[in-house]
């Protein structure tokens, strides 16, 4: 109750022009938690310097503001009968696909997270729906995933495009060009990596080249000591970091991000001087989110274990590849 009282003293401080502003009752602000909701919403706002919403045309980083944001927030339908905000902003973008690069994770956001890795499988029509988004983009499309880009290709063949495999270390800006990368881990890395894991048959170790994972799902209450032990490795070896995932935990270089592998691909043809756009679904994302952000475009995320479902623009994978067959029609070029 004490916070609920705060609540309304807050929002019934006095507006700019010095008269009182209404003080909103709990039953109209809706509960707490969507103030709890709208300040979710303004700090990731702020921090990927979104574009301010068509119904508000308030400076986001003024107090006035925010308490304006949060009653209209409270006062707005349910985020479940309207289009998110972010999903407006997509939408409008892509109107005009020559203005937008597209890039694209792979597990959890165009194919649902499986037990294994080598579980995940593409739906038949995957390709297709890519090949016609990439040709309604002018080629402006990407695939920015932790998985090997011949991975990748295997998976949704016969598609192939640019790609940045094991979050950037691996770039192919054309799918005609040949594959790109740095320089491999080292070999002990792998088995130092696996002494530290144990024999458990239920972590799983894969060996990228570039990155070791230790994919934990089928032992999730291992999540945390195994963090631990590969954080107190890092700090004896230079060179590496921990890359936390979705039950999932990599070791790869310091210089190896998918932010990286964004703002490379923007600086080529055709990406160059378009709105980019990353939609994705872990925190191993957030990196290319805020290289969008930085770069005039936007980041998207897509609900699971990481981006919790009130807040994601996506629902689910299948959400996403609705949209993106629904996206691929849009040139007149492509639908055939």
């Amino acid at each position: 109750m004490t916070n609920a009282l705060a609540c309304r003293r807050r929002l019934s401080s006095r507006s700019a022009a010095g008269r009182p502003a209404r003080c909103f009752r709990a039953s109209e602000c809706r509960g707490l938690d969507r103030v709890a909701r709208a300040l979710a919403i303004f700090m990731r706002r702020r921090a990927q310097r979104d574009p301010v919403p068509p119904r508000q045309h308030w400076n986001f980083f003024s107090p006035q503001s925010f308490r304006s944001f949060i009653v209209a927030e409270m006062r707005a339908p349910s985020k479940g009968a309207e289009m998110k905000i972010a999903r407006r902003l997509l939408d409008a973008a892509l109107q005009n696909p020559d203005g937008a690069a597209l890039f694209l994770d792979f597990d959890g956001t165009l194919v649902e997270i499986a037990a294994t890795p080598d579980g995940a499988a593409a739906p038949a029509a995957l390709a297709r729906v890519l090949e016609r988004a990439s040709a309604a983009l002018s080629g402006a499309l990407a695939l920015v995933s932790g998985r090997r880009i011949a991975d990748l290709d295997a998976r949704l063949a016969p598609f192939r495009g640019a790609a940045a495999g094991v979050h950037g270390a691996e770039m192919r800006l054309d799918p005609a060009h040949p594959i790109k990368a740095g320089e491999k881990l080292d070999a002990r890395v792998r088995d130092e990596v696996a002494q530290l894991t144990g024999d458990d048959p239920r972590l799983l170790l894969e060996d990228k080249g570039h990155a070791i994972a230790v994919h934990y799902r089928l032992a999730e209450h291992f999540g945390p000591e195994l963090e631990r032990r590969l954080e107190h490795y890092v700090r004896e070896v230079d060179g590496l970091r921990v890359q936390p995932g979705r039950k999932v935990i990599e070791i790869l270089g310091e210089a190896v991000t998918k932010g990286d592998a964004v703002r490379r691909f923007m600086r080529e043809k055709p990406f160059v001087g378009r709105r980019p756009i990353m939609i994705g679904d872990d925190r191993t994302d957030v990196s290319a989110f805020d290289a969008c952000a930085a770069l005039g475009g936007v980041g998207l995320s897509v609900a699971g274990e990481f981006f919790h479902a009130a807040e994601a623009d996506f629902a689910s994978p299948e959400d996403v590849r609705r949209w993106l067959g629904e996206f691929s029609l849009i040139s007149p070029e492509v639908r055939r």
